[in-house]
């Protein structure tokens, strides 16, 4: 075997001490030196040989010499002497020599300056000197001076010796790893120090080795404006020179502790402003099937991309091929039958992996699949089957391949066209997988802090702060808005987990999602954007996160891309801001035992299937906001709370409460469609505390709100209708109760038109008074004719010692109608009533005339409310329809809305005017009348009058 031989090298100035006989060759000079114990000598080039032989010996020199040389034979060694170390010699027969030693194995390994022959199985090998300093039981202490590296950061302006030196170090370092790799040691130290890096070379980590930083400083330096002596691109734009400093490369078992990396952006000077847009340098990158690695205890900062990548890489992969899709499927033969309803691919040959993965093809990541499955069977070298298959592989999962398999062959279910493009990639061997970034800091960099990707990979216990941001130093901010403290916009994985994070001055905190995602215990505070943001996902976990003063929103949601994608937001609590997850975009929600504090908004997605459910909202003394809005269509068992010292307004847009608790809280009342349509909200088993409840239209469609089972404890219940005729809101209260001591009044309303009336009903209901100073009972606008109350079936008691005058309103034009049917007054006497509009029964069962109002089914039977002797117990409908007792009338106006009846049909006034001579009698849809339009409603209610009460 021959071996080249190779001189250490490097700049003069660095030249370190030699070992004796050790040659060292300067790359700046072109001198070489040779170590010996009076330290490194020059050797001699031909220009000093030259001077040497100009100079000859004289013969009075010479004859000097010689005598010096006589005078030293004559102090020759005495008799005694001589015997004296005759007998302490060694004995014959003991052997001084290595002539013994005569198997030396030089070829399995090189012997290097300072090793030892160690006797190895009958062989003498080269092996390190385990008594060295730089060994210390299985840890390794790099060499500085063995390995060419060299301590110190330059300054700036770099000359290209600067580069050579960084260079130099990373090679150096490498080398280094690479001896302790081949010599079996599994922990490395670097002697505590600041060392230069440049770009483009990396850091190359080794499998099953820690890499022991020791606190060193490690830094990249950089020119914005000047060209690094390694850049080979052609071109002025300096900046755009890239390069990762440290890299985890398809290894396992990996670990980096301890230390600082600083990159590029410290020294860029962002003088070109395309520069800012440059996200491609990074300090760390785990890539290519990393498995069972970390980063722990390390300061990351100032590269241009990210701090710490974690890509989803694969050792290899295949993509951009041609399925050959045919409408077949394959039988349990292995063989091609056909099919209507699955594709099947040609045969796909394998690499030399034992597993391998289905992924997106470039940023898509999601694939075409349908399903987001596919069955996998199993084929030798000649194509013949081998008779394994492996059904319903989901994407992003490892299959693992039979011993044996050469080819494969994917079927896809529910496809049908062989045209199609499945956008997807083979992924062979694991992404990096099994790895752990904790108890770091990453700060400062221009873009991210973390980039995640991969599968069951963990990052925690970390602080990722001022990444994408400017206050640090005011250099320009990167020109994309996704700039995050960890991000997973263009990887993938499975069952990756963020926990235990302190997340700051970013403009978004995490972005995370394909293909599982767990987020748990973060602090995330201070992001301009949004907190968590999750997009293309199947299944999430968001869990026991503090997020304060996020701008955007707490939690966003993009579009889920997956079939069957679901959320659980559990357990967090949200200061301040707002929370936007109005956008469903496929997702099945559960917001679920989570705290809200002086949050401004709260939007759920549109849709019956998401939960908001056992949340606690809060509003503290701090709350700065104005009205607060609860877009979500379903509320269940939720707190509001407010301690503002007036009543505090939220404006809920939802369908359905049920179980809630509302303390000192103007519920105001909304839906989703009501600038459009007309809506009902259900409100259910709620306990309002100091609160109103308030069914209000501005300028929307009439709204019915209906609550059962509550309890309102000092709370009052208002309707109101602003600017918006022919439109009457609806609040009814049916088996609840009520407990008044502080209040004065129940009902109140705000109504500014007559034909915008408002309608509030009592049904079922106790009313406990305990305040001597309650009254009137309603509280009325000042607009005439606006209010209609029904209180049906109740029992109003004062528990006072002295009985209560009770008053029923406080203005009496604002009323229409007062019904009061089967009431219960104690220790309360009521008013005298009103005739004009009071109505002492029910009219849902009751009326003094035939019905004119209102939808009858055929038999339903409404009775007398005052019979008398000759006349009838009632009317009987007949005829299902509109009772409608309002006849069509020639040449008269009419307004919009209102119901007539003609030909047995009932119309209603869609277009104002005045009618013509001919009664309508279209049965669908609308027709003019004059300048009138008319829509057909329905047929007209008749009804029979039954029940002849005898005279006597």
């Amino acid at each position: 075997m021959s071996y080249k031989i190779i001189l250490r090298r490097g700049l003069k100035e660095d030249l370190p001490n030699l070992d004796e006989g050790e040659l060292g060759y300067c790359i700046d000079t072109k001198e070489i030196f040779v170590g010996s114990n009076d330290g490194n000598q020059k050797l001699a080039d031909h220009f000093s040989i030259q001077e040497l032989l100009n100079f000859k010996a004289n013969k009075e020199e010479v004859d000097i010499q010689f005598e010096d040389v006589a005078s030293k034979f004559d102090k020759k060694a005495s008799m005694d002497y001589v015997n004296e170390q005759l007998v302490t010699k060694a004995d014959i027969s003991h052997d001084h020599t290595l002539n013994s030693i005569t198997d030396v194995d030089t070829s399995t390994s090189l012997p290097k300056n300072g090793d030892v022959l160690v006797y190895q199985n009958g062989t003498w090998k080269p092996s390190e000197n385990k008594n060295s300093e730089s060994v210390r039981g299985n840890m390794y202490v790099i060499e500085l001076d063995r390995w060419g590296i060299t301590q110190g950061i330059p300054s700036k302006p770099y000359v290209d010796a600067d580069y050579i030196r960084a260079d130099l170090n990373i090679q150096g370092i490498n080398n280094a790893l690479s001896f302790a790799k081949s010599n079996d040691f599994t922990n490395v130290v670097l002697p505590r120090g600041d060392y230069a890096l440049c770009y483009p070379r990396t850091i190359q980590m080794e499998s099953h080795m820690t890499f022991h930083l020791n606190g060193s400083t490690l830094k990249v330096i950089y020119d914005s404006d000047k060209k690094s002596p390694f850049d080979t691109r052609t071109g002025s734009d300096f900046y755009n020179f890239i390069g990762t400093s440290i890299t985890f490369s398809n290894v396992s078992n990996t670990h980096l502790i301890g230390g600082t990396l600083i990159g590029c952006r410290a020294d860029r000077s962002f003088a070109n402003p395309n520069e800012r847009s440059q996200e491609h340098t990074y300090g760390i990158l785990l890539t290519r099937g990393t498995s069972f690695s970390s980063i722990k205890n390390c300061v990351v900062r100032d590269f241009m991309g990210d701090g710490i990548s974690m890509d989803s890489r694969s050792p290899e992969q295949l993509a951009e091929f041609n399925l050959n899709l045919t409408l077949n499927s394959i039988d349990s033969t292995g063989q091609l039958i056909p099919s209507n309803n699955s594709l099947t691919s040609g045969f796909i040959t394998l690499r030399d992996y034992s597993v391998f993965s289905i992924a997106g093809l470039g940023y898509s990541r999601v694939t075409n699949i349908l399903t987001k499955e596919v069955d996998v069977f199993f084929y030798r070298e000649d194509n013949s089957y081998l008779s394994k298959r492996q059904m319903n592989q989901k994407i992003y999962t490892q299959i693992t391949a039979p011993i044996g398999a050469k080819k494969v062959r994917f079927v896809f279910r529910q496809e049908t066209n062989p045209l199609k493009n499945m956008s997807i990639t083979l992924r062979y061997g694991n992404p990096p997988h099994h790895n752990i970034i904790e108890k770091n800091e990453i700060l400062a960099n221009h873009r991210g802090g973390i980039t995640l990707g991969g599968s069951y990979n963990v990052i925690q216990h970390n602080v990722i702060r001022d990444n994408g941001y400017h206050q640090l130093d005011d250099k320009p901010l990167f020109n994309d808005p996704t700039r995050y403290g960890i991000n997973q916009e263009d990887s993938y994985g499975d069952n990756c987990v963020i926990r235990h994070n302190l997340i700051y001055n970013t403009n978004h905190g995490i972005l995370a999602g394909c293909y599982s995602i767990h987020i748990e215990n973060n602090h995330i505070y201070n992001v301009t954007g949004i907190g968590i943001n999750l997009y293309t996902l199947s299944f999430a976990t968001v869990k026991g996160n503090y997020l304060y003063r996020c701008g955007a929103s707490a939690f966003g949601l993009m579009t889920a891309n997956l079939p069957g994608a679901h959320v659980h937001i559990t357990d967090n609590s949200v200061h301040h801001g707002i929370v936007n997850l109005n956008s469903s975009n496929g997702y099945t929600l559960a917001v679920r035992g989570n705290t809200f504090i002086n949050v401004e908004r709260i939007n759920m997605p549109n849709s019956s299937t998401n939960v908001f459910k056992e949340n606690i909202v809060k509003f503290t003394s701090q709350y700065q906001g104005n009205e607060s809005v609860m877009l979500i269509n379903k509320i269940q068992q939720c707190i509001y709370e407010s301690e503002l010292t007036n009543l505090l307004r939220v404006h809920f847009i939802t369908n359905e409460m049920n179980g809630n608790t509302f303390h000192n809280i103007n519920v105001y009342l909304d839906t989703r469609n009501s600038n459009q349509q007309r809506e009902e909200v259900k409100v259910q088993d709620c306990y309002f505390s100091y609160s109103r409840l308030d069914n209000h239209i501005f300028g929307r469609k009439e709204r019915e709100v209906n609550v059962s089972g509550s309890v309102f404890q000092n709370s009052r219940l208002y309707v109101g209708n602003i600017n918006k005729p022919n439109e009457n809101p609806l609040l009814s209260v049916e088996d609840s109760k009520f407990f008044i001591n502080s209040i004065t009044t129940l009902i109140n309303n705000d109504i500014n038109n007559e034909d915008g009336y408002g309608i509030i009903i009592l049904k079922n209901c106790d009313i406990e008074i305990a305040n001597a100073n309650f009254g009137p009972l309603i509280t009325n606008a000042f607009t005439r004719n606006t209010f209609e109350f029904y209180m049906k079936n109740c029992k109003l008691m004062y528990s006072g010692s002295d009985m209560l005058n009770l008053a029923y309103y406080s203005r009496l034009t604002s009323m229409r109608k007062f019904i009061s049917a089967n009431n219960q007054f104690v220790n309360i006497n009521a008013p005298a009533e009103d005739t004009d509009f009071f109505v002492g029964y029910d009219p849902e069962t009751h009326n003094i005339n035939e019905p004119s109002k209102g939808y009858y089914h055929s038999t339903k039977i409404i009775y007398n409310a005052n019979p008398i002797k000759g006349g009838y117990i009632g009317w009987v409908c007949i005829q299902e329809g509109f009772a409608n007792q309002n006849f069509w009338e020639g040449n008269t106006s009419y307004p919009v809305g209102k119901l007539i009846n003609a030909n047995n049909n009932v119309y209603e006034c869609t277009s104002a005017g005045t009618t013509g001579t001919t009664p309508p009698s279209h049965s669908s849809g609308t027709a003019n009348d004059g300048s009138v339009s008319w829509l057909f409603r329905g047929k007209r209610a008749r009804f029979a009058p039954f029940g002849l009460i005898k005279a006597d």
